[in-house]
């Protein structure tokens, strides 16, 4: 079987304190040790609360899957197909019943 692995995106905990007007010194360490940690991608959102706005940081590695993560990712792709396939069975059948 030909392997068909993906590049994922995993989130890498942890936990950011920058706050409004931070030093560029701190970023510059943070950046340093989320390098260490695998971290490829930051993400950053704005969003208003209660009339304060907010932003949410999160670290993410972008990387090939390992052969275990796409086992992993193939079986409980399968297993939702044949859920799926079940319940499409189970629905014609009540269909065919109903109006056959």
């Amino acid at each position: 079987m030909k392997s068909n692995k993906v590049t994922r995106k995993f989130p890498v905990e942890y936990q950011f304190t920058w706050q409004y007007g931070e030093k560029l010194s701190k970023i510059k360490s943070d950046i340093v040790e989320l390098e260490k940690r695998g971290v490829t991608h930051i993400y950053m959102d704005a969003y208003k609360e209660y009339g304060d706005m907010y932003i949410s940081v999160n670290a993410y590695a972008h990387r090939m899957e390992t052969d275990e993560e796409y086992n992993r990712r193939i079986l409980f792709e399968r297993s939702e197909e044949n859920k799926i396939k079940n319940e499409e069975l189970a629905l014609l059948a009540k269909l065919k019943a109903k109006y056959a």
